[in-house]
């Protein structure tokens, strides 16, 4: 039984007579502050109270933010110097080449550290699950895409087969993207949304700290009087932002109190498509969007917002949209991942089909027109997040799945 909890706490029954300590690893070869690493911070913690003993490897480049992040929460982070999957010949050249060498180091590890699981975030990473296999630990796989290229699905499909015990899934599509129609269907699996910390993510809860919205761009600053419509995603072309623009365009031809609000980092290998969306806007004559970067204060900006928009091609649990939804926000989004799951169309929020601006464009000034549709959608949307998002829910949900699947080892 989970009981209502706040930020990095949980109540848990049965939480002060476990079953046993059980040991995990969890692999990070990406140690870039995304979903993964937020989920791992996030639910780490709680699985802690549950007699679950996590210690997190990740790789040393452009770790700090990650470690930072690991040690506020009082989670056991270890850097180790592992090459990190991306684009570029280089980055693949010494991807590969290192490849041998870091499965041995993982493989001792695990041998010296006696651990009883290991757990590797996305289908891509495989030093982890190839390590774990060799060293006869358990390995949870989590999957957490829909939309990998057929190469590395196909890598996947063949090392899973040997390497993985058991699967987390981030949501239905997920499942069938990776696993339906093949052996792997036959392996232990669970769903396990990604988590929102209902606790934090609270209407009200922000003490009425401020949002420093204009950044990004010059313009104006957003007024008490706008409209302020929010989007939180990495600028990269799989979150639609042009989309993002052209609905903006749109609206601001009808409404002079609007404001867009974009936050999230860019990639290196992003800044030319972000060059072109700062292209797109100037040619729209558009004045009112701004991109805040990188933000750590997403419960803030969420606070200071009046509509939040996923306009996003593919994702698979898209915690910024549960992060909205536990903020009270109505939420207007593409059909992407488990969206459709959590939000009821009409009742908590709106969903679009993907690419379709012109059916983003219209839910959208239909909230913009109704603000009692507003406060009703958010209030039922926050409703949702706690009974089913909730990351309580999601960390007991792991310590099953770790449990399950470390008794297997032993059968």
């Amino acid at each position: 039984m989970l009981l209502p909890h706040s930020h990095n706490t949980l109540s848990y029954k049965g939480a002060m007579t476990p079953a046993g300590l059980l040991r995990a690893a969890v692999v990070l070869e990406d140690s870039r502050l995304g979903g993964p690493q937020m989920r791992v911070a996030q639910v780490a913690p709680l699985v802690d109270a549950m007699a679950i003993e996590t210690t997190v490897f990740f790789s040393k480049e452009g770790s700090d933010g990650f470690a930072r992040r690991l040690s506020e929460a009082g989670i056991k982070g270890v850097a180790i110097n592992i090459a990190k999957p991306g684009r570029g010949k280089t980055t693949m050249v010494r991807y590969v080449v290192g490849f041998p060498a870091e499965i041995l180091m993982l493989y001792r590890i695990f041998r010296r550290e006696r651990f009883d699981l290991v757990h590797v975030n996305g289908s891509y990473q495989l030093k982890g699950a190839v390590a774990g296999r060799l060293a006869g630990v358990p390995v949870v796989w989590h999957l957490n895409d829909s939309g990998m290229p057929g190469t590395i699905k196909r890598l996947f499909h063949f090392i899973a087969r040997f390497c993985a015990s058991g699967f987390i899934v981030s949501g239905e599509r997920v499942r069938d993207f990776y696993l339906e129609g093949t052996g792997l269907k036959r392996k232990p699996c669970i769903q396990i949304p990604a988590p929102v910390d209902t606790g934090f993510f609270c209407p009200n809860g922000t003490n009425g700290r401020p949002a420093e919205t204009n950044g990004g761009r010059e313009g104006r600053p957003v007024s008490r009087r706008d409209i302020r419509i929010l989007t939180v995603a990495n600028v990269n072309p799989w979150k639609g932002y042009r989309h993002f623009i052209e609905m903006a365009a749109a609206l601001t031809q009808t409404y002079g109190n609007l404001q867009f609000l974009a936050a999230g980092g860019v990639y290196p290998s992003h800044t030319g498509y972000f060059s072109g969306l700062k292209r797109m806007i100037e040619s729209k004559g558009l004045e009112n969007i701004f991109f805040l970067g990188r933000r750590d204060d997403v419960s803030v900006l969420l606070e200071t917002a009046d509509i939040y928009v996923c306009s996003s091609l593919s994702e698979a649990s898209p915690m910024s949209v549960w992060e909205a939804m536990s903020m009270e926000k109505p939420v207007v989004s593409t059909d992407v991942g488990d969206v459709r799951r959590y939000i009821r169309d009409g009742e908590n929020g709106f969903i679009v089909p993907v690419g379709d601006v012109r059916a983003m464009t219209e839910k959208v000034r239909t909230l913009i027109e109704d603000e009692r549709m507003r406060r009703t959608f958010g209030r039922r949307a926050r409703e949702v997040a706690v009974r089913e998002l909730d990351v309580g829910i999601c960390a007991e949900k792991h310590a099953v799945f770790y449990r399950r699947i470390a008794a297997g080892r032993k059968t």
